[in-house]
């Protein structure tokens, strides 16, 4: 038995170093009981136990531990696993915490203030492209003056206007059930707007032709239409948002979703506008005002959102469309006592900045600018208004009800 103990003695040392060599990992004597212990190098993980250690490559496991849209790789000197962010994705983290966001909601990643930030199909480089603003060419569709109406928040109801450049007014529409919200021979919306508060939880989108284009909010199925239907539909960045385009009338229909409510925004030329029904043109809604005293912080964060917006318009701003996105802001962020509604006022303002390019070469362009845009001010605005509400000490209303900070965010 002496001669097998000085043989495994003499033998120890290479066990180490096969150990060191081929598993990623090293053996050492514990030092209360002497017994050897295994335990993986840097930039490895034991996939096995404690009793029986297996190293294994740690960027194999879950990625290392890196953001899903970051690449896994190892540190040259140390071994230690590297996240990366992957073409196409901007680190809004730090170096020890790598956080990858679309670059291109991210200042536009880095295009200018006149061009969209798209993704080329290949490589998911960033690409800046221009925006005209000249009529459409090489189209049936006849060059027209859009009208916009909007059905956003708890829910908020912004008609057509009268005109091209007449005065629209909100209404706050505390109703539950299907609504039609716009219906015409090329296009119909139905809305389902939840118990209290009213958001928009559902929505039913028909284009009418040879072939039938349905589109359901609460279906599995994308919100697209094929392309043999009367139109064109556009998922924007991020999974998010939806642009539809008829292909022969001037109809477009914008369509957003934050957590489980929708906002809905219908253009529309007035000629289109004048046959059409539902509640963007006839309603019965009460015109809306600050209803109560808020909490003092609500129209502060509110301003966030609406500031970030105004920074980042495309064109011009109603100032009405300022002071309804900041009403509604304030009412919604009263009622439900959370911040994330702000969302609803900052896309409004956007959208209204966007309505006199309408008639530009590219729609689609426009509208991924807008989305680009959109998801720019939102991460910016966000990150002041949860600073500002995890810092302020009065939060709460008369019945103890606190604010919220912005949560549920997808783009």
């Amino acid at each position: 038995m002496a001669l097998y103990g000085r043989l495994l003695y003499a033998w120890l040392p290479l066990l180490v170093f096969l150990l060191r060599t081929f598993h990623g990992g090293f053996a050492q004597n514990d030092p209360t009981t002497g017994a050897m212990t295994c335990t993986c190098k840097t930039g490895y993980t034991n996939t096995g136990s404690t009793a029986k250690v297996v190293c294994k490559d740690s960027c194999t496991i879950k990625n290392g531990g890196c953001d899903p849209n970051a690449a896994c790789s190892h540190d040259a000197t140390t071994h230690a696993v590297k996240c990366t962010c992957k073409t196409g994705y901007t680190n809004i983290g730090s170096g020890s915490n790598v956080v990858c966001t679309d670059s291109c909601a991210v200042k536009n990643g880095g295009c200018g203030p006149n061009a969209v930030c798209l993704h080329d199909p290949k490589t998911n480089g960033v690409e800046c492209t221009a925006i005209g603003s000249q009529p459409k060419t090489g189209s049936t569709q006849e060059s027209s003056y859009y009208g916009q109406c909007s059905y956003i928040g708890d829910p908020h109801l912004i008609p057509f206007p009268s005109a091209y450049g007449g005065p629209q007014s909100t209404y706050w529409c505390k109703t539950s059930g299907w609504e039609l919200l716009i219906s015409n021979r090329f296009v119909s919306i139905s809305v389902l707007v939840g118990p209290n508060p009213h958001y928009i939880i559902d929505y039913v989108l028909t284009f009418y032709g040879d072939s039938i284009c349905v589109v359901n909010g609460s279906s599995k199925i994308p919100p697209l239409c094929a392309d043999t239907t009367p139109a064109t539909s556009v998922a924007l960045a991020g999974g998010s948002a939806w642009a539809h385009f008829h292909k022969t009338e001037s109809i477009v229909v914008h369509i957003s979703k934050s957590g489980k409510n929708h906002g809905i925004y219908v253009y529309q030329s007035y000629s289109l506008i004048d046959v059409s029904v539902g509640l963007c043109l006839k309603w019965n809604c009460s015109i809306e005002s600050t209803s109560a005293k808020p909490i003092a912080i609500i129209p502060v964060v509110c301003n966030l959102f609406i500031d970030a917006a105004k920074k980042r318009a495309i064109g011009a701003i109603d100032p009405k469309v300022i002071t309804m996105a900041q009403t509604t802001c304030v009412n919604d962020m009263h009622t439900s006592l959370d911040a994330t509604v702000a969302l609803a006022g900052l896309s409004l303002i956007l959208h209204d900045s966007a309505k006199s390019q309408l008639d530009c070469d590219d729609q689609n362009a426009l509208f991924q600018q807008v989305h680009s845009l959109k998801q720019d001010a939102i991460l910016i605005a966000t990150q002041q208004a949860n600073e500002l509400i995890n810092n302020t000490a009065e939060l709460c209303n008369e019945q103890n009800q606190c604010l919220g900070t912005v949560n549920d965010i997808n783009f």
